[in-house]
């Protein structure tokens, strides 16, 4: 690619009423020396290939208004990160190499108008909307809530809160353990506890689902103190995350527990708790046996589970005696039940969530969570296919969570509603 300024990173498009820069991002260093406000971020393919949620939030974290990238799959979690951000995305599908500047000043132009789109996709109705079945939200980063203020209004509550994504804005590209070795623990408690009091507090008297942290090796490599601290995996999604490495590190689990304990201390009585990755139900007990060591029991929060392996589902008897609510991981279910990579583009044709298998596994549990009186929700990127979520209702399921944009909240508000009629 031609550059045109004295910085190979920065590339200036268009015209001079109309000028762009676009910052060109292989590493997070990139990201924190030259993502400024009002910038767009080209990631190029190498930055990707750790997951590239860290990179992707630190970016819109300091003012990029929208995201490229050279290729990844549209199931990587910095996509997810930025849809809940309100932030665009769009694929150039080409190598840098290859790239020429009219192709990139094509792709911002594209990102502009999204942008557009995003404000003026409020929809007209702002009125709640009643049904049986709720529609709660994905909800990671407290500051969405001042994007979109008539969220709250609008929805049944929060099912799925990512504390990794919380936890980045307090780390600000730390590793967690070294942010909390340089700071405190003490300060760390305080500061997630005042993040996660934002969404209770504003979405008080429905339900706020919190689930506890999915880092990766990967992912918290490129972090400062990474190197230090992580082992790179040839397979991240298959390796050390999820509750498994919450039980290996229970110090690092009990603060985030301290933080959700000190919600239920201020008179929250809102809230749900609920790890990722879980394949058994020995596993699961012995997560809960720490949640309660920090103070937590079923008596004053909600405990949950996300079903995203096939272990879980397949033996999801198991679990019911220990639960109150489920949320279904469908991005990871689809991918260990199919063995499809769901970062890897060449495979996105292939990844299909509303395949006989994957439903077969959420039919199963579906079955069981009706007959046990256990709410059941989709927290996946297929939590806002209308025709996903039309199957799924067939089969018993009791809401969906989506993306927290208030058109997308309602669309699925009047989609319940008229099943309902009908129904």
């Amino acid at each position: 690619m031609p550059n045109n300024t004295n910085d190979q990173r920065r590339i200036e498009l268009g015209t001079r009423k109309d000028k762009q820069t676009v910052v060109i991002a292989r590493t997070l260093s990139d990201v924190t020396n030259l993502v400024t406000p009002g910038t767009f971020v080209l990631f190029v393919k190498e930055a990707c290939e750790k997951d590239s949620m860290l990179m992707v939030s630190e970016a819109i974290r300091r003012g990029a208004i929208g995201i490229l990238f050279e290729k990844t799959g549209r199931l990587d979690h910095g996509i997810v990160a930025a849809s809940e951000l309100g932030v665009p995305i769009t694929s150039l599908n080409k190598n840098i190499e290859q790239l020429d500047t009219g192709e990139l000043y094509k792709g911002v132009r594209k990102l502009l108008s999204e942008i557009k789109n995003i404000a003026d996709s409020a929809p007209a109705e702002e009125n709640f909307i009643p049904t049986v079945h709720p529609v709660k939200i994905n909800l990671g980063f407290p500051i969405t809530l001042s994007k979109f203020p008539a969220l709250s209004k609008l929805v049944d509550g929060v099912a799925f809160a990512r504390l990794e994504f919380v936890i980045t804005e307090i780390i600000k590209g730390e590793h967690p353990l070294a942010y909390i070795s340089r700071t405190s623990e003490r300060k760390f408690i305080s500061l997630l506890a005042e993040q996660l009091t934002i969404i209770a507090k504003e979405f008080s008297g429905k339900p706020v689902w919190f689930r506890t942290d999915d880092f990766c090796a990967n992912q918290l490599l490129t972090l400062i103190g990474g190197k230090e601290r992580e082992v790179f995996e040839a397979n991240e999604y298959l390796g050390w995350r999820g509750i498994r490495r919450s039980l290996d590190q229970p110090s690092w689990i009990t603060l985030q527990f301290l933080a959700i304990k000190e919600l239920v201390d201020k008179g929250f009585d809102n809230i749900g708790i609920f790890p990722p990755m879980t394949s058994s139900v020995e596993e699961y007990l012995q997560w809960i046996k720490l949640a309660e060591k920090a103070g937590l029991n079923s008596k004053i929060v909600k405990f949950g589970i996300m079903v995203e392996t096939p272990a879980c589902a397949l033996t999801f008897e198991d679990f019911t005696p220990h639960l109150s609510f489920v949320v279904f991981g469908t991005n990871d279910l689809t991918q260990f039940t199919l063995a499809i990579d769901r970062s890897n583009p060449r495979l996105e044709n292939k990844f299909i969530e509303n395949s006989k298998a994957v439903l077969a596994l959420m039919k199963r549990v579906i079955t069981i969570c009706k007959e046990n009186n256990i709410e059941t929700t989709v927290g996946g990127q297929a939590g806002f296919n209308v025709d996903f979520i039309k199957e799924l209702l067939g089969y018993g399921l009791t809401g969906t969570s989506v993306t927290p944009r208030p058109a997308t909240i309602q669309k699925f508000k009047k989609l319940f509603q008229e099943y309902e009629k009908n129904n």
